[in-house]
């Protein structure tokens, strides 16, 4: 994990939250923000949209962005054939997302 700001945080982030959500709809971890070791105030993360997020202060030269793979395993599936077989019958899905300059 970078100690700078914290990259691993930054895509914990994105892969606890639903695209889009709200401050309050955050997981726990991250309302308050994400904590670095260059700051003793926490970078500010929120979704802007349902493909961009927003950081302050901004790490990063310019804004970018990235396509990441996941599977959404339905409850039902996993119920019905268990967790193993129901994430090896779904499909992945790409979501792209723009990582911007909150400012």
């Amino acid at each position: 994990m970078c100690g700078c700001c914290n990259y691993a945080t930054i895509s914990l982030y994105v892969c606890f939250n639903e695209k889009g959500a709200k401050k309050e709809e955050e997981h726990p971890w991250f309302r308050e923000g994400i904590k670095t070791k260059l700051s003793s105030s926490p970078y500010s993360a929120r979704w802007i949209s349902d493909t961009e997020i927003g950081i302050r202060p901004f790490p990063f030269k310019a804004p970018f962005q990235v396509t990441i793979k996941t599977k959404q395993v339905s409850k039902r599936t996993r119920s019905r054939i268990g967790i193993e077989l129901a994430y090896q019958e779904t499909d992945y899905t790409e979501h792209s997302i723009i990582f911007s300059d909150l400012a």
